[in-house]
């Protein structure tokens, strides 16, 4: 058998071990009392199932709350069987551990109501019920609730949109609201954005859906207001809008530089068609059409007639603005055939960013096709869900920072897609034209079930966290937390996950690959909406119900620590590997390890104090064999230790404790 003998020579207190806490999740069995203090840097992916087994979750936005650097919410709905569905809340910290999960609906489910969440705003606003009463404070979140209503002679169950405003201190609901729609409507709320200009108001975006009749959807945005005296937030104005020959589908509002709102969708004519990108300006003050857009897109490789792209144009979200007003739209290009892109085999959904600006022009396409590596023939199919531009600081960077565009969505092996998914990350670099191949990007998919159902991952929202390690620069240094779901072995539930990566050399596991970036040409049409009054407001009053959720289920079981991904590794579900042992000795002023595998491979060796300060942090690459490593600790402080070897398929923790 092989033997090989190594000495580490590994200081004391190494700074850059303190900025790279990445394994001390998994060590020793006192880490909890550590996980307060460590930074948003350790990349994870979690899944939070709940206790009842037949019970399902999703996870559909996620803010940072109070603008804590370890408080984070993902929000979304929650269903158990036999019973309404409820809003959904999973409260965090920065390393995905559970807090608490909370549901959101009328308790006990009396009035037999579904409810769900949809999005929730980063920023606060203010209320009150009267002139003399406290006031509430909280962020604005927007869903749906359904009920029964009778039509004509039929009962039909219609959807109400559903504002509310959560308190992220006692995590209740201080105010919420239902619109009654008045012309029979479906309306379900799908986003929402804080006035910029008086930031106690905000603005909720609703998708329309006449109950029963066909072809007439379209949308609606309503302000609520607020001011001292009011019996809370209170209805400023609300219209809908429609186009005569096309059906709406809303998908995003944001509010521009100029303070005008922006409100992105999907758009189909009625006779037909493709799918193509929607965005319309409004006045804030009185809800009128500034500004209504259609883009076409053409596709680079056609030489005849039509040059337009054969195949559907998705927006999924839109946010900002950015530099120069501009606004960032995730979603993806859709082909009918494969035809006009025989450059790209196998794909059929490539992931998409959609730049333009304040006034819904100067715009830009970018499609980014991904392989699994550079040596694959087919490409990878797959759809971002949520672009954001960041400035990323961090020790070295110029000031203010460098800007970077992320997005996050999900991407798939083609020849099974969708079965098998998982979360997809990338960062780019120009906003205004999108131009450059990414920086990194990075898929994080595992199976926490023991069926044989294939796992399908994606992520819909994310957020930066800030590093507190380097909080003297105000550091969001590449870290991003993003919420989603999971499906495999029959079940569906929410995730969790985050990954860090600064300068696109390290930190990250640096697959799938990307051969360069494809910019159709777009043009837009100006159109011009109708738009009415809309909709009854409602008072409508709400308490909560709170379920119990295992942390994370893991194998068929619970685990309380949680079970991470590592940073430079495939996130898998691998048995262990046969004939891999470790153990872990100190003799004198040396602590001794021994490796043994029956293949080639590579280990990290962790080494944390009681205080949590990582002394270790070595990534070393073994062949077959037997091998030895020392590592010197004549300069360590008396006391205990915790000490891991991390491969793989395995891990071998081990306490110790250093006398002299």
């Amino acid at each position: 058998m092989k033997t090989v003998t190594n000495t580490l020579h590994i200081s004391s207190r190494s700074s850059s071990f303190w900025m790279n806490f990445t394994f001390a999740l998994l060590v020793g069995s006192m880490l909890p009392l550590l996980v307060a203090s460590t930074s948003a840097q350790v990349p994870f992916f979690r899944e939070y199932a709940p206790s009842t087994t037949d019970a399902t979750n999703e996870g559909r936005c996620i803010i940072r709350p109070l603008a804590g650097n370890d408080k984070f919410l993902s929000i979304g709905q929650f269903f158990e069987p036999n019973l309404p569905t409820s809003g959904h809340g999973i409260w965090t910290n920065n390393l995905g551990t559970l807090n608490t999960a909370t549901n959101y609906n009328a308790a006990p489910f009396d009035d037999l109501a579904d409810y769900a969440l949809e999005f929730i705003e980063d920023s606060m606003v203010t209320g009150t019920y009267g002139t003399y009463d406290p006031t509430y404070t909280g962020h604005p979140a927007v869903g749906y609730k359904i009920l029964d209503e009778t039509i004509g002679e039929t009962v039909y169950k219609v959807a109400h949109t559903w504002p509310i405003i959560l308190d992220p201190t006692d995590r209740q609901i201080k105010w919420d609201h239902i619109i009654d729609n008045g012309d029979d409507d479906h309306s379900f709320g799908v986003s929402l954005v804080r006035d910029q200009t008086s930031t106690n108001d905000f603005f909720v975006l609703s998708y329309l859906e006449n109950v029963v009749t066909a072809n007439m959807r379209r949308f609606a945005v309503t302000q609520y207001t607020w001011v001292l005296g009011d019996d809370g937030h209170q209805v400023g104005w609300t219209f809908e809008y429609n186009l005569d020959g096309y059906q709406l589908y809303p998908e995003g509002i944001v509010q521009g530089t100029d303070d005008e709102l922006v409100v992105v969708g999907n758009v189909v004519a009625n006779t037909g068609g493709d799918t193509r990108i929607f965005s319309c300006q409004i006045d804030h003050t009185n809800g009128a059409i500034a500004n209504f857009r259609i883009y076409e897109t053409f596709d680079p490789w056609r030489t005849e007639n039509p040059l337009v792209w054969d195949g559907n144009i998705i927006a999924n979200s839109v946010t900002g603005p950015y530099t120069d007003g501009h606004f960032l739209i995730a979603g993806k290009a859709m082909l009918n055939d494969f035809d006009p892109i025989d450059e790209l085999p196998g794909i059929s959904e490539i992931p998409m960013i959609f730049s333009i600006n304040s006034n819904l022009t100067e715009n830009q396409m970018a499609l980014y096709p991904y392989k699994t590596t550079s040596e694959d023939e087919l490409y990878l199919n797959g759809e971002f869900n949520c672009a954001k531009q960041v400035v990323q600081t961090y020790a070295g960077a110029p000031a203010p920072g460098v800007a970077r565009v992320t997005a996050v969505g999900r991407l798939g092996n083609s020849s099974t897609y969708p079965t098998t998914t998982g979360a997809f990350v990338m960062n780019a670099t120009n906003l205004n034209t999108l131009n450059g191949i990414p920086g990194w990007a990075t898929l994080q998919s595992t199976d926490f079930t023991t069926g044989t159902s294939p796992t399908a991952s994606t992520a819909k929202w994310f957020v930066p966290a800030p590093d507190t390690v380097l909080s003297s620069f105000a550091a969001i240094n590449g870290t991003y937390i993003y919420t989603g779901h999971q499906t495999g072995g029959g079940t569906l539930n929410a995730i969790q996950g985050s990954v860090k990566k600064v300068d696109g050399t390290s930190e990250c596991y640096t697959t799938p690959y990307s051969d360069g970036v494809i910019y159709p040409p777009v043009e837009s049409e100006t159109e011009e909406p109708d738009y009415t009054e809309w909709g009854d407001p409602v008072e409508d009053s709400t308490v909560l119900d709170t379920p119990e959720l295992s942390p994370l289920k893991c194998n068929g079981g619970t685990i309380s620590a949680g079970k991470r991904g590592s940073i430079d590794e495939p996130i898998t579900g691998n048995a262990p590997a046969s004939g891999e042992s470790a153990t872990i000795t100190v003799v004198g002023y040396a602590l001794n390890i021994q490796y043994s595998t029956t293949e080639a491979s590579s280990i990290k060796l962790v080494v944390v104090d009681l205080l949590g300060n990582m002394l270790v942090n070595q990534r070393v690459s073994c062949s077959y064999g037997t091998h030895y490593y020392t590592i010197d600790t004549k300069d360590w402080l008396i006391g205990p230790y915790f000490v891991s070897v991390i491969s793989a398929w395995s891990l071998t923790n081990k306490n110790i404790v250093i006398i002299r």
